[in-house]
């Protein structure tokens, strides 16, 4: 019997990442004297709150690896889009009694809250590359809509905007790579849908076209203009989700075309006809977090925008539901117990306020990597070495933004409420 939360599966499995990061994990940086703070939901909540996170964190007990240096900009951006987005949605669903109590989903925005504040203050004192920048403004639009009260946070919106007129006025697309330049698209696109802009946008559009002269000859994304070398499958998606994010500011069809193209050369190339699915490796079926949420963002887009709305439409959610079937489903058989236990500890926290220092380990969280062998048609969840806390956070993201087009049509077939 598999555990259900909410009794949608994408949302239970996004859940556990965050309360698994946001009461265990040891690789960030914690606000100690929260108690004393000026803000009243911080210090209501039962645990030191994270105000930045690091990048990596080594599997036992979510440690911050050896070498943690400054904390992850970007990191903290999914997050703060993450957490903003969760506490949001769970308002809309019935759930079980660990999140029966608002103060829960407060907790989560006020987390977010928090994050943004550290995030401004940081980009005030220290240099940020574009992607980082892109990162929070694209977090921060996420936690605008239902935000808090306006005497419980500064008001986020005129630095979000000066973000956004900082990226718009500062870059020279020449000299930033690929991946970068879809950091920005991400950002601005969620930005301009957040204040409601409904024209064509001249900065996006040019940005969109500069992305796809980065194809080599092959018709791939390549890393910049400079280095030839193809970007890896993970991140090929990630480009071209980055672009279908932005198309409804860009409007041209030329661009739509040549999206699809990349695609159907990844699909001729990376479809597993025997599994459904699409293998980035050869001789073994593996993705790490990011791999996942990108190319699960993508489908989902993509389904929206397909040239033929029947044939091709069909296959792109085809291909989506069997992601969703075999990573859901094969995530709760492998941690249905791990589960019971985080969510007893969540209870336990919330009640008499334990010393997250002196917290169990639960093996819930995402690990570096998941694969399929040719002996085994299910994902295998073990866990060694580091985990990408900046890869679960976007994984988390993309699964959000499934919520209202997929969980009518998959369900976990068995489930037992808290």
């Amino acid at each position: 019997m598999f555990i259900a939360i909410t009794g949608d599966p994408v949302l239970d499995f996004v859940i556990i990442q965050a309360l698994s990061l946001h009461y265990l994990s040891n690789a960030a940086l914690r606000l100690i004297k929260w108690k004393d703070t000026e803000y009243r939901y911080i210090r209501e909540m039962p645990i030191p709150p994270v105000i930045s996170w690091y990048d990596k964190a080594s599997f036992s007990y979510i440690r911050e690896t050896r070498e943690a240096g400054r904390p992850c900009i970007k990191t903290t951006g999914y997050s703060i889009q993450t957490m903003s987005r969760l506490s949001n949605i769970l308002s809309n669903y019935n759930t079980s009694s660990l999140l029966s109590n608002p103060s829960l989903y407060l907790e989560l925005k006020s987390s977010a809250a928090l994050q943004l504040m550290f995030c401004i203050e940081y980009m005030e004192k220290n240099k940020c590359d574009f992607g980082e920048k892109s990162a929070v403004l694209e977090g921060g639009s996420y936690f605008i809509p239902d935000g808090l009260e306006k005497e419980d946070f500064p008001d986020f919106i005129p630095v979000l905007k000066e973000i956004y007129l900082n990226l718009t006025n500062d870059l020279d697309p020449g000299i930033v790579n690929t991946m970068e330049l879809a950091d920005i698209l991400r950002g601005v696109s969620a930005w301009l849908n957040r204040i409601h802009f409904d024209y064509r946008n001249d900065f996006l559009t040019s940005l969109a076209l500069e992305v796809l002269n980065r194809k080599s000859r092959n018709g791939l994304f390549c890393f910049n203009t400079a280095d030839y070398a193809l970007l890896p499958p993970g991140r090929q998606f990630f480009v071209m989700d980055a672009l279908l994010q932005a198309f409804p500011f860009i409007q041209l069809d030329y661009i739509l075309e040549e999206i699809f193209s990349v695609y159907l050369k990844l699909h001729r190339m990376l479809y597993n006809e025997n599994n459904g699915i699409y293998v980035f490796k050869p001789r073994i079926i593996s993705y790490n977090a990011f791999d996942v949420g990108a190319l699960l963002s993508f489908l989902n887009r993509a389904s929206h925008y397909s040239f033929n709305k029947s044939e091709q439409t069909n296959t792109i959610n085809k291909i989506l539901d069997v992601y969703l079937e075999l990573l859901l489903g094969s995530y709760h058989r492998a941690h249905d117990n791990e589960i019971k236990k985080l969510i007893r500890w969540v209870k336990l926290s919330r009640t008499i306020q334990s010393n997250i220092k002196k917290q169990p380990g639960f093996n819930t969280v995402f690990p570096k990597r998941i694969y399929i062998t040719t002996s085994n048609q299910d994902f295998n969840w073990n866990r060694k070495g580091i985990i990408d806390q900046t890869g679960v956070f976007f994984l988390c993201s993309a699964l959000l933004s499934l919520i209202n087009n997929r969980s009518d049509r998959f369900k976990l077939k068995k489930s037992a409420p808290l």
